[in-house]
């Protein structure tokens, strides 16, 4: 059963967004006891379909089209009928902070890689392990094909993914369990890389004891920054390097215990942190402007644009994790409470950005600590460019079939607007420049190409507008 949100504040879509269908990954959220949400028609609706009663790790896949594929607590896998998978379960932690996170195949859309890493109660043993997904087996409801296949052991709670520069790949970077090391697995059309990029940064952190390496990491939607938190240590803000998954310039946002969640604003600029209950003090949620990119501007700029003490009146529940929503809000974890906390305008400095909490028709559902883990890139309208200089986007308008291609590529809908074109492989090499002449359809030759990734810059006569758009050459 569906229902509209029983809002005192009607939710429209602020930010509708331009970017690539990717953005539908993200229509479907499940967390807590059971509670869905769907986001498909811009304005949030209840789905209380999930079977799921979650604790901290929990991520959702949806297709390009905005389908349901499948859902996880980080320990148990649902389908899109939300029925358990075959063998889908004992996949990691459940109470694993940032413990789950889904990442689909760069060039094939059947293959999806569920990543987990352990929690503190196992001291991180099982680490950073991920299972392979066939979501086309099984009439369309999934099938694992392998199961925790261990990347590196021990690993600490915290997770997250985003976008390579070249727009076709991911970054998946986990932190491992009481050192000071980031490990960062490239994932491509090939699957993932089990070599990892690894950075030694930060603080060491605590040992097993009092949930030492519980925390958040989140990415900014553009995937060039990095927010780390760990519970006892405090946050830090890194660049990450798109093209080779280093992290750099660490910035000590604040050392306060019992900080939990994060995320970024749609436009990359502010940063907010939650700090969780803490007894004789309260809650609240800090945000940073991030705009100046030095570290004293930075940690100066810190806002509480929520606060709430304990002195205040009993406090029942705590903030805990943050999730960026695809209509631009971000929503705010309030630990096993029938509502949940939204910030309106997360892109404005200061309480204008409208922190807002109010009661949800959960049908006596409650929330817990942290919403999906989903990875913002999908929510980026900037194109991506790497060191070739080639952005590669989603056209909605030009039409380009079979992908991937084995012998000839077509493409139709080029409205007579193009001269030429040039293909580019993945890592920048020129491999073929072709004149279109303004033709509405042409036909490419791709025979004797290598299997992999291409991309096709499709120029105007005088290059005013210049479309970018990714191929897969397969000899299957």
């Amino acid at each position: 059963m569906k229902k509209i949100f029983a809002f005192t504040l009607v939710l429209f879509c602020k930010f509708c967004f331009a970017q690539t269908s990717e953005i539908n990954r993200t229509n479907h959220w499940y967390f807590g006891e059971g509670i869905g949400i769907d986001y498909s028609s811009g304005t949030p609706v209840l789905d209380t379909l999930s079977p799921m009663s979650q604790r901290e790790a929990c991520a959702v896949m949806s297709d390009t089209a905005g389908n349901l594929l499948f859902y996880t607590d980080g320990d148990t896998i649902w389908n899109k009928n939300h029925v358990m998978m075959a063998n889908g379960f004992g996949v990691g932690c459940e109470s694993s902070s940032n413990g789950a996170v889904i990442v689909p195949n760069p060039g094939n859309d059947s293959i999806y890689y569920l990543f987990t890493v352990d929690c503190w109660e196992n001291f991180g043993t099982h680490g950073l392990r991920y299972t392979v997904i066939d979501i086309n087996a099984n009439g369309g409801t999934g099938a694992i094909l392998q199961k925790n296949i261990q990347l590196y052991s021990p690993s600490s709670e915290q997770l997250a993914v985003t976008r390579h520069c070249n727009g076709i790949d991911y970054w998946v970077v986990s932190h491992a369990y009481s050192v000071n090391k980031f490990y960062v697995h490239k994932v491509t059309v090939n699957g993932v890389d089990s070599v990892p990029t690894i950075t030694f940064v930060g603080d060491t952190l605590p040992i097993q004891n009092s949930i030492g390496n519980a925390g958040s990491m989140c990415f900014s939607p553009d995937g060039k920054k990095l927010c780390f938190i760990n519970l006892w240590q405090g946050s830090k803000l890194f660049d990450f390097n798109l093209l080779t998954g280093d992290l750099n310039n660490m910035i000590v946002l604040s050392t306060d215990s019992l900080e939990y969640g994060c995320a970024f604003s749609p436009d990359n600029s502010k940063l907010y942190v939650t700090l969780t209950f803490t007894p004789g003090y309260g809650i609240h949620i800090s945000q940073y402007d991030i705009t100046s990119n030095d570290s004293a501007t930075i940690v100066a700029s810190k806002n509480l644009i929520m606060f709430i003490s304990q002195f205040g009146g009993f406090l029942n529940y705590g903030i805990e994790g943050l999730g960026s929503a695809k209509n631009g809000y971000i929503t705010v974890a309030r630990y096993y409470s029938d509502s949940i906390g939204v910030i309106l305008n997360p892109d404005v400095y200061g309480v204008a950005c409208n922190y807002q909490t109010f009661p949800i028709a959960f049908n006596g559902r409650l929330c817990k600590e942290q919403f999906p883990n989903i990875n913002t890139n999908y929510y980026n309208p900037n194109a991506y460019i790497c060191s070739n200089g080639i952005a590669e986007m989603e056209n909605t308008t030009i039409k380009y079939f079979p992908n991937p291609v084995t012998d000839k590529l077509i493409f139709t809908n080029l409205n007579q607007q193009y001269e030429s074109l040039n293909i580019y492989a993945v890592d920048g090499r020129h491999i073929l420049f072709k004149r279109i002449n303004f033709k509405d359809e042409i036909e490419i030759d791709i025979h004797q190409f290598s299997s992999g990734i291409y991309l096709i810059q499709l120029l105007q006569k005088n290059q005013s507008n210049i479309k970018s758009i990714k191929f897969i050459k397969s000899n299957n």
